[in-house]
């Protein structure tokens, strides 16, 4: 694995963040890139994190995505961060509103504050009231994701055409029938 500032970040992070119902680990790792899975949790469900120099800043991209064999289905929320320095030498994210930006002593504070744990409040959250993935695909190539307290809960959508799968999120148990299979693997 390379090992880079912002991988020793995520990795400390990550260690010093599990909880009960907050187990991540990371499954793959690139230069620019890492990609997160989470003990317990259908393999489906992913956390996504990428960082590249843009215009002469860092910028951070954080997502939750539904994947199934690695073709995304559909990103559940995602983030941006891009990097800046304040005249007073703090640290903050270029793209927040003016009046509603907040301001760091350190990169790794703004990221992890931005970025991480954010992300981990809303996983944590989705654990608790969550407890299975809803995957639609159409006719018209468009797939998406939401995730359902009860099996029967996920929406019915009425657009012509479009084919539904219900996945557990928990025990790595995700199977997609070879039907939504194949219709992710040409549309994604």
């Amino acid at each position: 694995m390379i090992k880079t500032q912002v991988h020793k970040l995520l990795t400390s992070w990550i260690k010093s963040s599990r909880t009960d119902l907050f187990l991540p680990f990371v499954l793959h790792a690139r230069k620019n890139r890492v990609t997160i899975g989470f003990e317990n949790v259908s393999s489906c469900l992913r956390w996504n994190l990428s960082w590249c120099w843009c215009r002469g800043k860092k910028k951070f991209d954080s997502n939750i995505s539904v994947s199934y064999e690695g073709l995304c289905v559909d990103l559940l929320s995602s983030y941006e961060l891009v990097v800046s320095n304040s005249a007073r030498g703090e640290f903050f994210c270029q793209i927040c509103e003016p009046d509603k930006r907040e301001y760091f002593q350190s990169i790794n504070e703004l990221v992890v504050e931005h970025c991480l744990a954010p992300v981990k409040a809303q996983l944590v959250e989705a654990f608790d009231q969550y407890n299975y993935i809803c995957m639609y695909v159409n006719d018209l190539r468009f797939s998406y994701a939401e995730l359902a307290s009860k099996e029967d809960g996920c929406g019915i959508n009425t657009i012509k055409g479009t084919r539904r799968d219900v996945v557990p999120l928990f025990n790595n148990s995700a199977t997609l029938t070879k039907e939504m299979f194949d219709v992710f693997s040409t549309y994604c």
